[in-house]
This record gives C-alpha cells, structure tokens and sequence, in this order.
C-alpha cells in the first residue's frame, strides 16, 4: 500500500491540483492496482488449472509419451508469453461467451507462434486442445454422454498421428477451419464416422423411395470418415444405424438422407480393387452423383502413403492393389478426383 500512497506520490500529483483532486488519484490509482493484483492472481490460478486439465486430456486420450512432451513444452512456453497468454485468454473467455471468430483467432495464434519461433501445427494443437476444457460445459449442458464427447475429439489423435508421420511434428496439419464445427457442437462421431448437417449438395435434385432432395434447400447428414482404421461394411453399417437413432429429427418417410464427398468414392475404384475390397463395398452403397477431378494426385498420395506427394511415383513402393491403381493413374496421365454420393439409409 505504501507504494501507491507515500508523499512523493503525493507531492507529484499534487502539481498544479488541489489537495483533494490529489487524493481522489491516490485512492483510483490504489483501487486500480488492488483490483489489477485480484485479476492477475486470478489469471495466475486459471492458468495452473488450465495446465492439470491440460494434461489430463493428453492422458485421457492416451497421447504418446513423445507427444505430450512436445505439447507440454509448448503450453509452457505459450503461457510464459504475455502476448500468447493474452490471446489464449481472450479465446477462452470468447468462446464461453459465444464471440469467438475462429478463423480470426487462430490466425492470430498462428502470427505470434512465428514470433515466438514456435511450431505452427504443434502450437495450433495446444490451443485447440485447450479450448476442449469449456465444450466439455456444453456437452453437459446439452446432456450430451460423455462417451460423445470422447469418440468425438479422438479425431485430434488421428490428426495428431497423421502430422507426426507427414511432418514430424506433434500437432495438426490440416486446414484449421476443419476442427470449429466440433467446437460449436455441430459435428459428432458416431461409430466409424463423423457427421454434421448440411444442405444436400447434389447438383440437381435426386429421387427414390419416394423422397426427393433438393440442391442447397433439403437438409441432409453429410459425413466424413477419419483415418482411423479399416473402412469396413459392418463399421458403416453400424455407423449409419447410429445416425439414424441420433438425429431422429432428419427423417424423411422412415429414410435418413446420408451423403459424402470424399476420394475413396472415385468410379476408378470400381476397376482397380476386388468385389470384396472395402472400398468398393463401401462405393456401392451410394448413388454417385458428380466428380471434381483434382489438380494433380497430391490428395489421394498423400492419404495412401501418408506422406506428402513428390511428384516422383519411382520413390514409391505400392504393395497393395489401390497403390498400384493409382501408380498406373499417374503413368497413364489419367485424372482422379473426389465424387459425391448419397443414400437414403433405413435399418434393415
């Protein structure tokens, strides 16, 4: 107290204003600085708390010894930065209030990560990570199972995997935007795959069972399929039967309306692997709807090998039939792309 309350304080405020004016700066400056060592100890303590929940994610979700290292390593860096710190804050604080620009936030993430000489992917990973800790309040919230929630965010240890093996580093490579809609509680994991609603992307409207779906009007599940193992018949199946119990509210004369647009439904498919491959299984529950071809093979090469394409087919080595399909792609000159389907799906 006597540091804000002494007489050379007082004797400098006292310039030029009366005794009392003096005084009232002396009691706001005193004021101020209490209620600033209140915030500071409070955001002292959330801190310490964020960093046990921090860890307790890793554990929980059973991230590699390697991995929780790295991460840890950069949450305490990340927190020794006053600029860091300070927009972690303010996304969590936004984020609880609903005022969170994701996009936004984690470009500023990303800016003083290159400040900091941090890892971008390892650093986007912790923020994400941290951001965890208020949608699990949300989850509760919504009484949404707990079992939810966990099959939901082990799509960050799939994506954390795939940028170690892409990249070396324990983070996440792929495009940001990607992990909002499991913040917004927009996105969940059911069985094998995850889904979200969206309008039915089709480009002109599509018939059967007696139920039409229009482009861009009629809500439909669209679906996306983690890397996360075997792309078997029975996991979709029991995927889908899941999705048909969960969103109740999607049925349309008895069917659920289910579509994707994603490589492994490319029509080559059909001529490179057996009748009883997984992916040719998996194409034929779907009426396929349009391709858009890619500029190059980058996508499927990248997922198949699990490494970034170099353009030089000689440096790999394809042992499976899909490889080699796609191997022969490039040899050929021929295009691939990502095509979309739909179903409309009824349990049997």
């Amino acid at each position: 107290m006597t540091d804000f309350y002494n007489g050379a304080d007082f004797a400098e405020c006292s310039k030029g204003h009366s005794a009392k004016s003096a005084l009232f700066y002396l009691e706001n400056r005193l004021i101020f600085s209490f209620l600033y060592a209140i915030i500071s100890v409070t955001f002292i303590e959330w801190g310490e708390k964020m960093r046990d929940y921090f860890i307790g994610f890793m554990d929980e979700f059973g991230y590699p010894d390697e991995a929780k290292a790295v991460l840890l390593k950069t949450y305490d860096a990340m927190r020794g930065n006053k600029a860091m710190a300070n927009v972690l804050d303010t996304a969590f604080f936004e984020y609880t209030e609903n005022t969170i620009d994701w996009d936004k936030t984690a470009e500023t993430v990303s800016n003083v990560a290159k400040e900091m000489d941090l890892n971008d992917d390892t650093v986007i990973m912790v923020y994400l990570l941290c951001m965890t800790k208020h949608t699990r309040i949300l989850y509760q919230e919504k009484n949404l199972p707990y079992s939810l929630f966990k099959d939901t965010f082990k799509d960050f240890n799939y994506k954390l995997r795939e940028c170690h093996d892409r990249t070396g580093a324990w983070g996440v490579c792929c495009y940001r935007a990607w992990f909002t809609w499991f913040f917004t509680l927009e996105r969940f994991a059911l069985g094998r795959l995850q889904y979200e609603i969206k309008p039915f992307r089709g480009r002109e409207p599509y018939t059967k069972h007696g139920v039409t779906l229009i482009p861009e009007e009629t809500p439909c599940l669209n679906f996306h399929i983690p890397s996360s193992g075997p792309l078997t018949p029975e996991s979709v199946e029991d995927s889908f039967a899941r999705a048909y119990e969960f969103y109740k509210d999607m049925h349309i004369s008895g069917y659920i309306p289910i579509m994707t647009q994603s490589w492994l439904l490319f029509p080559e498919h059909l001529n490179m692997l057996s009748e009883k491959s997984n992916i040719v299984q998996f194409i034929k529950r779907f009426d396929l709807l349009f391709t858009d071809n890619f500029d190059g093979y980058g996508v499927p090469f990248t997922t198949i090998y699990n490494r970034t394409f170099n353009g030089d087919i000689d440096s790999y080595s394809p042992d499976n039939s899909l490889k080699r399909g796609y191997i022969e792609l490039v040899k050929q000159n021929k295009p691939c792309g990502t095509t979309c389907g739909v179903t409309l799906y009824k349990p049997e």
